[in-house]
Formats: C-alpha cells, structure tokens, sequence
C-alpha cells in the first residue's frame, strides 16, 4: 500500500516536471527588441488544433463523435497584418499558435476577433499540429514575459504592461508614434 501511495506521489510530480517554468522576462518594449518580427495587426480568427488518431481537428465541432483525443489542444490565431513595425514577411495573413501548457508559449486565449493588437512574435518550429503551407514559417509568442499590446485606433494609442521596472507592473496608455520610435531606434 505504501510502494502504491510512493509511486502515484511521484507521478503527480514527474507530470508536472513537463510544464512550462519560465521567470517575468520585461514590458513589451524591453522583450520586443529581441523578437523576430513586430507587427500591428487585427485578429481574424482563434481556433485551436488537436490530434484524432491520425487526423487533426481544427474545432469542436469537427472533433464530435469522433475518435478519442490523442493530444491536448494547440491553440491559435490568425492575424490579418496591418503594418510590419520590424521585421518583414511577404504574407498579409499569419497564423500564431500558442502552447498546450508544456512549453513557455503563450496560451492565445485573451485575444478577440477584429480587436488590433501589436504582437512581438518569433519563428516556431513545425510540428504534426502547427504545420506549414508551401514550406511558410509559422510563429508563437513567448508567455512568460509582455508579448503584446492592446492598439486604440481611435486614439492612436497602445494599451498594456508597455514599459516600466517589473516590480511595478500596471498596464498603461501610451502613444504609438512614440512606441515605434522607441522600437525602431
């Protein structure tokens, strides 16, 4: 009785091993400077993907009556890019895809359709649920640090944790020609 109390403790905490562990990396400006590419964008989509046996689902809808789900949702989102503040890529169209909890990605579930966001996004590497068309990079952002921000369009303005020392974490206005000076210089 022991052994079996032993082995279910150790693996609660070997399953947890696996997750993401990642300390407060900065605001957005701070962390923007080391990413791939930063776009001001709308939101045009927000799914998620998961493995059926040997299909992928790409929706609830899709997954109904099927087979059991062999992984944990990939979520993601497709963007329609506005402006490449740094950075180029020929699309218009990008799709991000966030994690399922055990990589440092963030989880893409805070964005909503047609809002505009700046994203702060990298290269991922593709994999059975992130696949790519013609060979086209897809992209994540980090969730362990300020990877986007809100942008107000009738004002200009970008709203979210922008700058700041990261003990006094509040979100904030600011104006957006001056966050592309402070990005691009």
């Amino acid at each position: 009785m022991k052994k079996n109390i032993l082995i279910l403790i150790l693996s609660l905490f070997t399953s947890y091993s696996f997750a993401c562990s990642c300390e407060y990396g900065g605001n957005f400006i701070k962390v923007a400077q080391y990413s791939d590419i930063i776009v001001k964008a709308k939101v045009i989509e927000s799914s998620f993907r998961f493995t059926l046996g040997n299909e992928i689902a790409e929706s609830k809808e899709e997954s109904d009556g099927l087979v059991q789900i062999d992984s944990a949702p990939i979520p993601y989102i497709k963007i329609e890019v506005i402006d490449y503040i740094k950075g180029y890529e020929s699309r218009k169209t990008l799709t991000l895809f966030g994690t399922d909890g055990a990589d440092c990605y963030d989880g893409l579930d805070q964005f909503e359709i047609n809002k505009q966001y700046i994203f702060a996004i990298h290269e991922r590497t593709p994999d059975e649920l992130m696949p790519t068309e013609n060979g086209e990079k897809i992209y994540g952002m980090g969730g362990c640090s300020e990877m986007w921000i809100e942008y107000l369009p009738d004002t200009n303005e970008v709203y979210g944790l922008i700058k700041g020392k990261s003990h006094r974490r509040h979100k904030r206005k600011y104006s957006y020609k001056k966050l592309i000076v402070k990005l691009t210089s």
